[in-house]
């Protein structure tokens, strides 16, 4: 459909890339409030004594190479092993260093760090125990990328894996050297892994949100097989293997065994760490959206109407997130559980009330309904944290009304009072969106909702409406807290307009017709 250029638009004289002023923002809070010397001082703590404890694994692994000869090792090479220790340090502060300035959710929550480090340790003690018993080229070399790849933006998995091959390297040159170890790695063999670890790695990060489902990402291991036989091919060229049929098969059976490992430990972990700390990957973002989902099941069936409106608003999110560069999936599941609370009481909301509007009975106490309907994001809240799902949701839950006034029943304690009324007792108690995801689904709601009550569903008239409902938020300064800019609200403003008008396009009239037997 043609757009109306007679439509009205939003005044966005302003520069589209300025941000919306960040006063009060969560950027800010991290620096001066979460952020402070007590999480700073825990997480040094805790830093340390991963550290030590990632150390304390690797010298365990050779304790188990060398058995009955520890330590003759330790006296011959204590000079690798002070390395080593001091290597692992380093590499323990520039990773906090780049959590201060790039990811200081990794500092504020102290359980992301423990992730991390139970990650790398896991990835390694498997690492060196398959290398160990079964081949040097079967290590699941990729398998560190694959995981953190998926629970993390592309920009830091791509750091903590280069981290960790590093780690890998340092362990294989100072620790596992076949000088020192009794089936240590060669220099060759070490520098291959490095690479291996590396550049599939690299491929692995950019490939694995791709693959939709778990039985797909399969297909990974036949993708990093590529990258990972050409470097163990060619690195081994020096030792004469890979001139010989024999050598050249075993290099290839055991890096494909490899690769195969990798995905398949992948499948095996994945969903343990995403259960354990809580990670919204795109599986489980599927999972929680699904119609077997406990409570999108329960809302499907004691508040239908809310959950007919929150499928729209999935919608109509979902298409906002991807005009603006946000997560879709991230959004979609958000925007299913944004109004979870009115299971608390769902007749009290209009969408689910079948002729009889319950608030009639407190038509001369205002201040009772609007308490009512308000409860609604902070319950919503409550519901999210009870059955252990995401503190993502809950916080879009509590953020999505921010601080908007209720203007139905404002309106009338304004009727009864003779205009006395506090807006102030009728707005929701925020905090505002914290987010650009928060402020997506805080429109499309007021969209969605707003766009029923409309007799003509043309373009215009529907631009006009969101125009109007993005202006609101932005007169009442609901965007204060999010970094969302104006080119940002402009995206919104088309993705929303052109997704409502596919919602209630119009039908061609069908003729009235009486059908009778006479009419076969």
């Amino acid at each position: 459909m043609a757009r109306n250029n007679n439509s009205p638009q939003m005044d966005i004289n302003d520069p589209v890339n300025r941000p919306i002023p960040l006063r009060g923002s969560r950027k800010d809070k991290l620096f001066n409030g979460e952020l402070n010397r007590k999480n700073v001082a825990q997480s040094i703590v805790l830093l340390i004594l991963y550290t030590a404890v990632l150390i304390g694994f690797m010298l365990l692994m050779i304790l188990m190479d060398q058995g009955g000869n520890t330590y003759k090792y330790f006296q011959d090479n204590y000079i690798g092993v002070i390395t080593t220790i001091v290597a692992m340090f380093l590499l323990s502060i520039i990773c906090y260093v780049y959590f201060v300035f790039e990811d200081r959710d990794m500092i504020v929550h102290k359980s992301r760090m423990l992730e991390l480090y139970l990650l790398i340790a896991v990835a390694f003690i498997l690492d060196f125990v398959l290398g160990r018993y079964l081949s040097i080229w079967a290590r699941p070399m990729v398998l560190f990328a694959l995981i953190i790849g998926m629970f993390k933006k592309n920009k830091d998995a791509i750091f903590l894996n280069t981290i960790y091959a590093v780690i890998l390297f340092v362990f294989s040159r100072f620790l596992y050297n076949s000088d020192m170890a009794l089936h240590g790695m060669t220099q060759v063999e070490s520098f291959a892994n490095f690479l291996c670890v590396f550049c599939g790695g690299m491929i692995a990060i950019f490939i694995i949100k791709k693959m939709r489902t778990r039985v797909t990402s399969i297909l990974m291991a036949f993708i990093m097989l590529v990258p990972t036989l050409v470097i163990n091919l060619v690195m081994d060229l020096p030792s004469g293997d890979v001139t010989t049929v024999t050598g050249t098969i075993d290099i290839i059976i055991f890096s494909a065994l490899g690769c195969i490992i990798s995905v398949l430990l992948f499948m095996l972990l994945e969903p343990i760490f995403e259960v354990l700390f809580k990670e919204l990957t795109s599986f489980r973002l599927r999972e929680l959206t699904s119609e077997n989902a406990p409570l999108i099941k329960r809302l499907r069936n004691e508040a239908p109407g809310t959950y007919n409106h929150s499928v729209v608003v999935a919608q109509l999110a979902e298409a906002c997130a991807r005009a603006i560069g946000e997560d879709p999936e991230l959004t979609r599941a958000s925007a299913y559980y944004h109004d979870m609370g009115k299971l608390s009481n769902p007749m009290m909301f209009s969408e689910n009330q079948k002729g009889q509007n319950l608030h009639d009975q407190y038509q001369y106490e205002p201040e009772m309904s609007a308490d009512i309907i308000r409860s609604h994001t902070t319950k919503g809240a409550d519901f999210i944290h009870r059955n252990h799902l995401p503190e993502f949701f809950s916080d879009i839950a509590i953020q999505h009304h921010g601080t908007m006034p209720i203007m139905y029943f404002y309106a009338r304690a304004l009727r009864l009072s003779g205009g006395q009324a506090n807006i102030t007792d009728f707005s929701y108690k925020g905090p505002k969106p914290q987010t650009k995801i928060a402020a997506i689904i805080m429109i499309s709601d007021a969209c969605e909702a707003a766009s029923r009550s409309l007799m003509d569903r043309s373009e215009a008239s529907v631009e006009a409406l969101v125009t109007k409902l993005i202006q609101e938020r932005l007169t009442l300064q609901q965007f204060m807290e999010c970094d969302i800019t104006m080119r940002d609200l402009t995206e919104i403003q088309k993705a929303i307009v052109i997704e409502l008008t596919g919602v209630y396009h119009k039908r061609v009239a069908y003729p009235k017709f009486n059908y009778s037997a006479s009419n076969k």
